[in-house]
């Protein structure tokens, strides 16, 4: 499935996907990665936990763990940029 970025909290390491069926996935990032508000990625954006996620918009597969899915846009930017 794919979505498209959001919202992002670089302290964090977290960022906001969109998915096609406008609900929205907060994950976190394992890894240094260059992502930026627009970037298409690609995954399991419904699952839970450890996943790998490709970013569509730089061709890098990026490992993520996913701590939300199934969120409204509003709750999921509100819980990434806390902190």
């Amino acid at each position: 499935m794919r979505g498209r970025i959001i919202s992002i909290n670089y302290r964090r390491g977290m960022f906001v996907v969109e998915a096609e069926a406008n609900d929205c996935s907060l994950v976190e990032m394992l890894g240094g990665y260059d992502i930026e508000i627009g970037h298409i990625v690609d995954g399991n954006l419904h699952s839970l936990g450890g996943e790998k996620l490709k970013n569509i918009s730089t061709g890098e597969v990026m490992d993520v763990y996913m701590q939300n899915a199934g969120m409204n846009k509003e709750h999921a930017i509100r819980n990434v940029k806390q902190f």
